[in-house]
């Protein structure tokens, strides 16, 4: 292991490069908030997708993915990698709706204000920010497991972490964000090659060691695991604002497409690597492996200069997610809790406060890929009805209010503790233990029944809603046509009708405008956001900020 002196050097040259990078991003032109949030229209497909590849990137897929693989095996580690780049044509296919919807917007959450109200926006704000803290927490705990097995207290790395991108975050917002982000892709594809050569020269393994050897058998959380991983990371990164954030800074929708591709390209290699060297520390049948350390079980048998370069590439990756999610956080803040009100000065300032309660919890030391499945829960269970509010071209505009959207997130949540009563036959503290899934995939059956019930039960119960409202509103029309309750504000969206037939009527007189001209509008076409100070301008106090809504 190389000398603590040269750690301490090598840790705070690589975070001090990324500062100077950032400050100098920050500096660049006059930055109002809608730029400071967004970069809106800044960005090529190349920078992009590098920021997409960095953005799902972070300390804790060195931890995270090698032990998938130790634990399950070659299969695992594939399916966490499948897992982990599905989420790239979801934001293709969602972002180029999003971006026509809602054209001025910044973050997923204020379409939802639009289209289901206050409440609808008001969950989703809860579910972004506790996934995003919760990333936080878990990159800033794997930078303390990472910088201890150099023999650094964790304390002092972390906070310079979170006051280096916080500095460089307040000072230039997402633009800062975007920048660092493409010199830390290029860092880590670079020490990606290195470190698999070492690897690939160094590790020594018995070949009689890997036929038959448990990484190659299939088991059966190993198959169940594929859809787990998929629906959990999928459904997360719908709530990174960060995703929503560079949806906007694209430049056109073929730019968003070419990223994603590009952004893809560049995981599955990495993410796939970073797995397999659980599988090889597996192979290497070392007595001395300590399986909850996969990846350190493996890097401590290579050579001093190898390992410095395993310390840089987690300062890189650290930094790579941190400073997104920094920047993510205080956009869902600023724009959606305080509604753009908030000047830019105490914009920076919450960017920087955001840091505290997570190094708190982060000195907890908690288990990363529990805390990672809880709000993968919370978010798979809310998704389903976000996406039914940007399916317009089926219908759903007309058919689903809020308070549709709140039911059927309040089902999706009972359902999981009704899948937990029939999976232990009746044990309610098991069932509502479910939620904080504390057996993580160990046991078959349980992760995949907890989220195929948490998604299923939020559309069913949602639809249920809808179904048995639509006739109850039409039975007290038809008695007395002001005996409909208007639907609260809470539940509803600004501008939309208040009850059901208010919409048809509205739609037969063909005074309202609807997203049907939309959808045939976006095509293929390379539809450009506007740039910053033109969507500045346009985003007045107005309700609708240039959003695309139906009347529901």
């Amino acid at each position: 292991m190389i000398e603590t002196s040269v750690t301490h050097g090598l840790f705070y040259a690589t975070l001090g490069f990324f500062f100077l990078v950032g400050i100098f991003a920050g500096r660049r032109g006059v930055i109002d908030m809608d730029h400071f949030l967004t970069a809106r229209g800044t960005q090529h497909w190349v920078g992009l997708g590098l920021n997409l590849f960095a953005a799902g990137l972070g300390v804790w897929t060195v931890f995270t993915l090698p032990q998938v693989g130790y634990d399950f095996g070659v299969l695992g580690a594939a399916a966490y990698t499948f897992a982990c780049v599905v989420s790239f044509p979801v934001l293709v296919l969602m972002g180029r709706v999003l971006r026509q919807r809602a054209p001025d917007g910044v973050t997923i959450t204020e379409f939802v204000l639009r289209r289901f109200g206050w409440a609808a926006q008001l969950l989703c704000n809860v579910t972004s920010l506790i996934y995003m803290f919760i990333y936080l927490v878990t990159e800033l705990t794997a930078l303390g497991s990472l910088v201890a097995a150099y023999g650094i207290d964790p304390l002092a790395p972390q906070i310079a972490v979170c006051v280096a991108t916080a500095i460089y975050t307040t000072v230039g917002g997402m633009p800062a964000s975007l920048l660092t982000d493409k010199f830390q892709a290029w860092f880590v594809i670079g020490l990606i090659v290195l470190a698999t050569i070492a690897f690939a020269t160094r590790v020594q393994i018995d070949a009689g060691s890997i036929p038959g050897s448990a990484p190659l058998q299939t088991r059966e959380v190993a198959w169940e695991s594929i859809y787990v991983l998929t629906a959990a990371d999928t459904a997360a990164n719908v709530f990174h604002q960060g995703y929503w954030q560079r949806v906007y800074a694209s430049r056109s929708n073929r730019d968003l497409l070419y990223a994603c591709v590009l952004a893809a390209a560049l995981s599955v290699p990495v993410f796939f690597l970073l797995g397999f060297v659980g599988v090889v520390d597996v192979w290497r049948n070392d007595p001395n492996s300590f399986d909850q350390n996969a990846f350190f079980d493996v890097t401590g048998t290579l050579p001093d200069w190898m390992t410095g370069i395993v310390l840089v590439l987690g300062v890189a990756l650290v930094c790579s997610s941190v400073d997104t999610l920094q920047s993510a956080m205080s956009a869902l803040l600023v724009n959606d809790v305080f509604q753009t009100k908030l000047p830019l000065s105490w914009a920076r300032a919450l960017t920087a406060v955001l840091n505290v309660p997570a190094l708190v919890v982060a000195a907890r030391n908690l288990p990363l890929f529990n805390l990672f499945l809880i709000a993968d829960l919370i978010a798979t269970i809310v998704v389903l009805p976000v996406v039914m509010g940007l399916a317009g071209g089926a219908g759903f505009d007309t058919y689903l209010t809020g308070l549709d959207f709140m039911v059927g997130c309040v089902g999706g949540l009972f359902s999981v503790f009704l899948f937990g009563l029939g999976f232990s036959h009746g044990d309610a503290a098991y069932a509502i233990s479910l939620l904080g899934l504390p057996n993580g995939l160990s046991v078959p059956g349980e992760s995949l029944g907890v989220f195929v019930a948490a998604p299923a039960g939020s559309m069913i119960f949602m639809f249920l809603c809808a179904a048995l409202r639509r006739p109850v509103e039409r039975l007290l029309l038809r008695r007395d046509p002001d005996a409909v309750p208007d639907v609260p504000s809470l539940l509803r969206g600004p501008g939309h009708s208040q009850n059901l037939l208010g919409a048809v009527a509205a739609k037969e007189d063909d005074t309202t405008p609807t997203v049907a001209a939309d959808a045939e509008a976006d095509a293929d076409a390379d539809v450009a956001l506007p740039d910053s100070s033109a969507s500045a301008a346009g985003s007045s106090d107005s309700p609708s900020k240039g959003f695309v809504v139906s009347v529901v």
